[in-house]
């Protein structure tokens, strides 16, 4: 400007000079806040630094009261703001925008308007309303473009004495600075958009060398990612692909700090799918996501975002996805800039990511094809025209028996020269493929080269290929081996003869144990009318005595049966094992030494006590046929904590406590082929007619019934042990509790209505019950007996029901009766239940159970029982 201290020396007037004095003394220091300026644009490259570093030059040393430099966008919308000198810490931000701090002025208006870009005035006069007023205190403010080569950054704003917003050197200095400011911040954008064109032009070299060395297509969108975030704000950024013909939106890469990956989805109404739909780019402020929202519809989808920029992928036109980035804290990250540099990105990223998607495409149907056909349990060979065996897989070569590490000695052949499939006529099956036709489920029986015998379902059908994929080149044949299947079929018919001759004895059994009670019932009344020195009392004891012996032979036919109704009791394997010690040391025979070890304090068990019986049994039964010369037989139990490592490594269990039962043999052992089928039903290793192979199948059944698991370790030669794990029940000790005595006062004088299909039984349970005081009612079936109750006024005490009955079974018959007496007392009754529903209806809660044959004084004592329960 050229003004200098001596530039305004006046010495006619002393209270002149005073003025002038200050005057040129207000003039340097705005001077020296220019220079200050100057050196500032030199230092700074940063914008923001650069106008907070700028106020704080205006506001010192007494230059100007108060100023502020507001920065713009295009649409005038302040994207930066930077106070000195105003007491912000006293206003609400409702105060706040009235200053103008969060949005232009009046003042800043009318100098974006004015042809130089200056508004000089007096805020206490001219804008009363505004709170610039209180705050400058009848001082003068300044407002000035800051601008640069017609680009507008944003205002410059001073307060300072309001005599000295008319002088015009004041003015001409101001300028000067708002210019130097405006230079500033035109050099550093410029700089700003050159360092950007640079890291722009490097991430399009960056993604073009990608292309080249990303492993695959998860790899590339990792490369991709990472260069992005070089350009721009995308610490938020996913990739999306759309499946038009599912309408299926996937993410195959999703990185967010606020929301999860999302699974694939139908495509909805997001702000991804307006792209998807439109082709066209979004750059989606809050306000844009409101009046989309508005207009078209557009919803929520995760977390709201500040700002949200995305630009659709395209392949030939076609859109095929979209690269998205948003951010969550700053609304100003993304601009048009951005939005250019995202798409330009996005031409290259889509067609790297097409033919990326395409190769990964097809290496893996490549590798999945390889892989069906490789590790396929199903035999497969391919012949070439000539039928000349060019390929055999895995499975093919297993099944034939073909040495391990070996080529096949059909590679190369002809198919027609290999004796075993030259005898089964395979080339009329040949000639049918070369025409074009497929064949299906041809059953032969074949001997391979390596000796093995198979029986094989064949299917063949023609390789098509040649330039016009339209000629035979050859043939593919695939073999399943069904010798297994043929085998099973013939056990299955076995097992359905063997099914057959449960259910006669379980039709028996059920017949036996209807006239065993009647003989128990009558037998028993017939010494109870007669005296104790009566010679007939010695016959009667007799009968009793032999029904008693029907009742084990009854016993046995219902366990073959599996036809009895299950009732687990809380047993402790201890004592379990002491009543059957005598009975497996005649099992097992006297050249085995059989050997207990029982453990003290064993916990209890839930189990049904025939069912382990059987287990018991089946296992002894196994471990002394294993021990064909003798040897030694160890049971032994202990509790065990089982913990989740333990867990992990048997699928069958889970961690807890257990009562362990282990079975020890020295006998031959289990060789690892036979070890993995062992619990197979009908799978065998004894001789034919020495074994059903039902054995180990039955005691893995009646374990998983009872909630355990059963594992086996065997050593060939050595020994085998067979380890059974049983769930404790807790809060008990290791001791059951001792027996209760029989009821003895069996007399009473409710009422109990009888239901019984079988006449005899029926008359039986009635005498009796009314001998001991009883008033009875009887039924012969549970419609009848449902009609009965209906006409009653009040309800019965008890129901004595038989569980199998024709029309309505019994649990039936209960189930309708409480719909109107939901507190009737049960006490069910058969020896014979045909399904597992009904034995889960007997062990319902409240119901009591007794099984046929039953004596009279058991009966009338169980319904005692039942009846003085709570």
């Amino acid at each position: 400007m050229g003004i200098t201290p001596d530039s305004a020396i006046n010495t006619g007037n002393t209270g002149e000079s005073r003025q002038t004095e200050e005057k040129l003394e207000y003039l340097n220091r705005v001077l020296r806040a220019l220079r200050n300026i100057n050196q500032l644009i030199v230092q700074e490259k940063e914008i923001e630094p650069l106008v907070k570093r700028a106020c704080g030059h205006l506001t010192r040393d007494r230059v100007y009261h108060q100023a502020r430099i507001a920065l713009m966008n295009e649409a005038r919308q302040i994207t930066l703001s930077v106070e000195e000198g105003f007491p912000q810490q006293a206003f609400s931000p409702v105060e706040n925008d009235k200053l103008g701090l969060s949005k232009l002025t009046q003042c800043a208006q009318k100098a974006l308007e004015q042809r130089d870009g200056l508004e000089i005035h007096r805020p206490s006069r001219q804008c009363p309303d505004c709170l610039w007023s209180d705050i400058l205190d009848g001082n003068g403010a300044m407002t000035i473009r800051l601008e640069h080569d017609r680009e507008i950054f944003g205002i410059l704003t001073v307060s300072l004495d309001a005599s000295l917003t008319g002088d015009v050197e004041q003015q001409d200095l101001f300028k000067n600075i708002a210019n130097d400011i405006g230079f500033a911040l035109h050099h550093i954008r410029q700089e700003k958009e050159r360092r950007r064109a640079e890291i722009l032009q490097d991430a399009v070299y960056r993604i073009s060398q990608t292309v080249h060395s990303a492993e695959n297509i998860d790899a590339l969108y990792l490369a991709v990612h990472k260069i992005i975030r070089d350009v721009m704000p995308a610490e938020n950024f996913y990739i999306a692909y759309y499946d038009e013909k599912n309408e299926l939106l996937s993410f195959p890469y999703f990185v967010d700090a606020v929301d999860a990956p999302p699974a694939p989805r139908k495509a909805g109404k997001g702000l991804t799918e307006y792209v998807l739909r439109s082709g066209k780019s979004l750059l989606a402020s809050l306000d844009v996501q409101e009046k989309l929202r508005k207009t078209w519809g557009v919803q929520q989808v995760g977390a709201p975002s500040l700002i949200w920029l995305g630009v659709p992928l395209k392949a030939e036109e076609k859109t095929i996805g979209i690269i998205t980035v948003q951010d969550y804290d700053n609304p100003q990250a993304y601009g048009e800039r951005e939005l250019q540099m995202l798409e330009y990105v996005s031409t290259q990223v889509a067609k790297v990511i097409e033919r990326k998607r395409s190769e990964e495409a097809l290496r893996i149907s490549e590798d999945l094809n390889r892989g069906i056909v490789a590790n396929t349990p199903v035999g497969i060979l391919y012949l070439d025209k000539y039928g000349v065996v060019v390929y055999e897989n895995p499975a093919m070569a297993k099944m034939m028996k073909v040495p391990e590490g070996m080529e096949s000695a059909v590679i190369g052949k002809n198919i027609l020269d290999i004796p075993g499939l030259k005898d089964v006529k395979i080339e009329s099956l040949l000639r049918k493929v070369r025409t074009g036709e497929s064949i299906r489920n041809v059953e032969i029986e074949y001997k391979s080269v390596y000796g093995e015998n198979n029986t094989l379902k064949i299917h063949a059908a023609p390789r098509w290929g040649g330039e016009a994929a339209d000629e035979i080149i050859g043939a593919i044949v695939m073999c399943e081996d069904i010798t297994g299947y043929k085998q099973l079929e013939a056990q299955f018919l076995q097992a359905q003869k063997m099914e057959a001759v449960g259910r006669l004895a379980g039709g028996i059994a059920h017949d036996f144990n209807n006239l065993l009670t009647v003989i128990f019932g009558h037998a028993e009344l017939a010494m109870m009318l007669s005296q104790e020195t009566s010679p007939i009392r010695k016959h009667l004891r007799e009968i009793v005595t032999t029904a008693d012996r029907t009742t084990d032979l009854v016993d046995q036919l219902m366990a073959f049966s599996r036809k009895q109704a299950i009732k687990p009791r809380l047993v402790n394997l201890n004592h379990h094992l002491d009543k059957m010690e005598r009975m497996l040391q005649r099992l097992i025979g006297e050249d085995v030494e059989l050997t207990f070890i029982r453990k003290q304090g064993l916990g209890l068990v839930r189990v049904e006590p025939a069912q382990l019986d059987q287990v018991i049994v089946n296992l002894a039964v196994n471990a002394r046929d294993a021990m064909l010369e003798g040897g030694k037989l160890v049971i032994e139990t202990r509790n065990v904590e089982l913990d989740e490592n333990f867990a992990a490594g048997h699928v069958d269990s889970v961690p807890g406590p257990y009562a362990q039962l282990s079975v020890t043999d020295t006998g031959i052992g289990i060789s690892p082929e036979v070890m993995g089928h062992i619990f197979d039903p009908f799978f065998t290793t004894k001789p034919k007619d020495k074994g059903t192979g039902l054995g180990l199948s039955t005691v893995y059944g009646i374990i998983k019934q009872n909630n355990g698991f059963i594992t086996c370790h065997s050593e060939p030669g050595v020994e085998t042990v067979f380890t059974i794990y049983l769930p404790r029940v807790d809060g008990l000790e290791g001791v059951l509790p001792e027996a209760k005595g029989i009821v003895t006062d069996t007399y009473g004088k409710e009422t109990v209505l009888v239901v019984e299909d079988e006449q005899t039984v029926r008359g039986l349970a009635v005498q009796m019950l009314k001998k001991f005081g009883y008033d009875v009612l009887e039924s012969v079936n549970g419609s009848e007996a449902l009609e009965l109750c209906r006409k009653r006024e009040k309800p019965v005490d008890l129901v004595l029901t038989d569980v199998v009955m024709p029309n309505m079974s019994g649990p039936e018959f209960i189930q309708q009766l409480r719909l109107m007496w939901t507190n009737v007392k049960v006490l069910y009754m058969s020896g014979y239940t045909e399904n597992t529903s009904m034995n889960q209806c007997i062990q319902e809660a409240g119901a009591e159970y007794i099984g046929k044959p039953f004596k009279p004084q058991a009966m009338i004592a169980m319904v005692r029982s039942v009846l003085d329960k709570a």
